[in-house]
């Protein structure tokens, strides 16, 4: 099969055995990042390699997504925003997963779907998972909930979620376009969103990423390592504390975040393990709402 010109292969295209695509981009939206920090960390651990590249010159806005300049001695180089495809088999999984990550496209949309489409393709890639976040009404001092919308509710069951109905309509990012391309195709998809509290600090990431992990391990019988990660979710929320260690009205706030949270739904086990009182989610069709209150503020995608 021809491969699409933008797509530059780091390593020949070898056999896969039922593949799976997670999906991470890091978006321009509050806690638009999380995704791929949260791909990043899977590839790190998941000990995955580069596979492909895709060029990014008719794709990306050099004015929005600069790159960077490094400096080795008195050298200078730069490197260059990149989307990129690693594969893995990750610790305890029987199937191979290809990790799909980078900036939101500014330009030519159809043509990037078209170019990563026939790459899965090829590949054989039936499963397709994308990764998002979003600021919402939920503490700090609990997991992170995840909310999740399914092509098939056999993947409630795997993923231990019950899918809310999707009612969202209005501008879409680059992972919903991916996923509606995949089930044109035939491809099962999923979309997993995290919830981070909408007053923390931008880079307190590792609580969400946290909860995404353990949501694709429970999914997929995979024993991603998570020790350096835990140890970083208690370093965000000791550095959480201190910042309102005055603020008695942060306080309060959070407290009845804490009372909402725990009238919610019922926790998923998997998020909080060896926890008995973590609590149960937030009403899922609240967080809806906020998620599709976000994209209707966003106005239009990749902007």
């Amino acid at each position: 099969m021809r491969m699409h010109d933008a797509v530059r292969l780091k390593a020949p295209l070898r056999e896969l055995k039922d593949p799976v695509l997670v999906v991470g981009f890091a978006v321009r939206q509050r806690a638009g990042r999380l995704a791929h920090v949260a791909l990043t960390y899977l590839a790190d651990a998941w000990q995955a390699e580069p596979v492909a590249e895709i060029d990014p010159d008719d794709f990306l806005d050099f004015t929005v997504r600069r790159p960077e300049q490094r400096r080795l001695g008195d050298k200078v180089t730069i490197e260059w925003p990149k989307t990129q495809i690693f594969a893995a088999r990750p610790p305890g999984s029987s199937r191979d997963f290809l990790l799909l990550g980078g900036f939101e496209p500014n330009f030519r949309w159809p043509t990037f779907i078209s170019a990563i489409m026939e790459y899965m393709q090829a590949a054989g890639v039936r499963t397709i998972v994308s990764l998002r976040s979003f600021p919402g009404s939920v503490p700090h001092t609990r997991p992170a909930p995840v909310n999740l919308t399914a092509s098939d509710v056999e993947l409630e069951v795997q993923f231990g979620i019950q899918a809310e109905r999707a009612k969202y309509e209005g501008p879409a990012d680059i992972a919903a376009v991916l996923g509606a391309a995949g089930q044109s195709f035939g491809c099962e998809t999923v979309e997993l969103s995290v919830i981070q509290p909408y007053y923390v600090p931008r880079s307190a990431t590792s609580a969400a990423t946290l909860s995404l992990i353990r949501v694709l391990d429970h999914a997929f019988g995979i024993t991603t390592p998570t020790e350096s990660l835990q140890a970083a979710v208690a370093d965000e929320a000791r550095e959480i504390e201190e910042s309102f260690a005055n603020q008695e009205e942060v306080h309060a706030m959070v407290r009845e975040l804490e009372q909402t949270y725990d009238e919610g739904l019922e926790q998923l086990d998997f998020l909080s393990p060896g926890l008995n009182d973590a609590g149960p989610l937030p009403s899922g069709e609240e967080l809806i709402e906020d998620i599709e209150r976000l994209f209707r503020e966003k106005g239009t995608p990749g902007g």
